[in-house]
């Protein structure tokens, strides 16, 4: 996620700044210990590894995961030639973040169990399982998340990895329909001891409070000049124009990783749906427009975007409070907000639900004999 203000626009791996799923923001990160420089042959190894990783720059998504691919190919090669290195703890922990990077929850889930269990003494040991939490939730396993993420945020002794806990128990609470619990749970973090947590929570329980209404309606300028805007080829750009559709509204930008890591499931569940009763409503924070109109074409979006040139001072990214890239707003065919903030396999799991068919009728019973 990218927030306002970010300048960091490249993927940069550091094992004391780890990246929870989904990029979560930086408030809930649990925090994490560099390992110690290895002084015998084996540490040596993790330590060059971990030097070539840690400094690398990409430039291009394309870059970062070549990056990533070689980093999990170098770090398994180093745990089966290295089994007894006292360094294997922290190549276990670090190849977690790598597949996290890289999208491969499943794969992170069981590096990072294996280091919870082999290794319950380990400074970070509460790191490893908070990011066992995070995966289960991203993975739908929520009430294996929700045990986790309950027994850190009660019993841990670290107030940073509680406050994390707690807020990650409040979006599995989110995610798993659990709403009552969820905003309870944000209520509670609004008084967090860490700024950017309390706010993070109240941005939270303005999403939740909006679910099931309909969002504020596309209008841009002042007073009695306000109108709906139009897009960037110059035709209206509005919710009522598609009304009765499962709308997807998309805030993001060409240099935004994580809306360009996001990119592909968002193009494979526009041309699942294309030609049926959906549509996505992309609203760029990009400044350049033909920077903009070339990464349009170079990547197929064939969809409506609006783009005004003002960044993060977008007139619409104004009107929805968005301060952080990419941020969607899914919506019902009634025009009610379903999901907001949803991205991954769980978006492309929630259009399908509401893509579905509704279910088959019952047929009319008989009627009943009447007397003879």
């Amino acid at each position: 996620m990218i927030r306002r203000g970010a300048s960091i626009l490249v993927l940069t791996l550091v094992l004391a700044a780890p990246v929870p799923a989904q990029d979560a923001p930086p408030p809930s990160e649990p925090p994490a210990t560099p390992p110690a420089a290895g002084d015998d042959a084996d540490g040596k190894i993790f330590d060059a590894l971990f030097q070539k990783l840690s400094t690398a720059e990409p430039n291009s998504q394309e870059e970062a995961d070549k990056l990533l691919d070689g980093a999990i190919a170098d770090f398994e090669g180093y745990l089966k030639e290295h089994p007894k290195s006292p360094k294997v703890p922290d190549a276990l922990f670090l190849l977690g973040q790598v597949y996290l990077r890289a999208r491969r929850s499943a794969d992170a889930l069981t590096r990072f169990q294996q280091f919870t269990k082999d290794h319950p003494t380990h400074p970070d040991i509460e790191a490893g399982r908070t990011y066992c939490g995070i995966i289960l939730t991203g993975l739908r396993q929520y009430d294996a998340a929700i045990a986790t993420l309950s027994d850190l945020a009660e019993h841990s002794t670290d107030e940073t990895i509680r406050e994390s806990a707690r807020l990650f128990l409040a979006q599995a609470y989110k995610e798993s329909g659990k709403t009552e619990e969820a905003m309870k749970a944000y209520e509670a973090l609004t008084r967090a001891a860490d700024e950017r947590i309390a706010a993070q929570a109240k941005s939270e329980l303005a999403d939740l409070a909006v679910l099931g209404h309909p969002p504020k309606p596309f209008l841009v300028g002042e007073g009695e000049t306000r109108a709906a805007p139009k897009d960037i080829d110059g035709k209206e750009f509005s919710l009522a124009a598609y009304k009765g559709k499962v709308i997807l509204i998309d805030f993001w930008a060409t240099w935004c990783p994580p809306c360009r890591a996001e990119l592909p499931t968002v193009k494979r569940i526009f041309e699942k749906y294309r030609d049926r009763n959906f549509i996505i409503l992309g609203i760029s924070l990009d400044e350049d427009r033909e920077t903009l109109s070339k990464f349009l074409a170079t990547e197929g979006m064939t969809w409506p975007q609006y783009f005004d040139g003002k960044g993060w001072d977008n007139a619409l990214a104004r009107l929805f409070e968005v301060e952080s890239i990419p941020r969607t707003f899914l919506l019902d065919a009634e025009g009610n907000v379903r999901h907001v903030n949803v991205r991954g396999d769980a978006l492309a799991a929630a259009v399908d639900a509401l893509m579905a068919p509704p279910p088959a009728a019952d047929p009319p019973a008989p009627p009943a004999d009447g007397p003879k």
